[in-house]
């Protein structure tokens, strides 16, 4: 990343520029896991996630361009409750609900677009909180895990609009798991185990 500066020299001096790289991280709400990113539901069962991040330094920057893209495995299905063929976001910023965005879904890869999001200058460091919800489908049995993975391209020269950083991934699992259960003749713990019986 590049920043404008002034600097006045007056003797021996280190300078190092301070470079603040944007990052995100996903979370499960109500996670299993102790770090919030795992969780074992059931087919049927709406996982609720969230997206951390917080707005970037932008000084020296005339435009920022700040997008977020997150793929759902294909046993995940986004919920849709408007049925405009787009997940449902919600998103705050220090709290605030925030509605400068778009978004725009192809197959299971949604991507968030901060429009104009330049006009955040002066919120630096304020957290941002995205939360959209997907549910387990039938496509999840046929799989021990199901995974969304989420990444961050910001702009990272102001001096050059098509310049790009990139995060890496963060990913959340969602767990699913066989239960084997077998149906005797007889009392508890007699008998013979009966062949081809079924449960409904």
């Amino acid at each position: 990343a590049y920043t404008k500066y002034i600097l006045k020299v007056i003797g021996d001096v280190s300078v190092a520029a301070k470079d603040e790289t944007p990052q995100i991280d996903k979370t499960i709400v109500n996670a299993d896991a102790g770090n919030g990113n795992g969780t074992a539901q059931d087919v049927g069962s709406t996982v609720e996630f969230q997206l951390h991040s917080n707005v970037p330094q932008m000084d020296g920057y005339t435009s920022y361009e700040y997008t977020i893209t997150d793929t759902l495995s294909e046993g995940l299905t986004a919920v849709d409750n408007d049925e405009d063929g787009k997940i449902d976001v919600s998103i705050t910023i220090a709290g605030t609900k925030y509605t400068g965005f778009r978004v725009e879904q192809t197959g299971q890869t949604f991507t968030i677009t901060f429009n104009d999001f330049i006009s955040q200058k002066e919120n630096a460091g304020d957290a941002i909180v995205v939360t959209y919800s997907a549910t387990i489908n039938e496509n999840a049995l046929n799989r021990d895990k199901e995974s969304n993975t989420v990444t961050l391209e910001y702009s990272n020269n102001p001096y050059d609009s098509s310049s790009h950083g990139k995060t890496p991934g963060s990913t959340g699992y969602v767990y699913d798991f066989d239960i084997i259960v077998d149906k005797f003749t007889g009392n508890a713990g007699g008998g013979a185990r009966l062949a081809d019986a079924r449960f409904v």
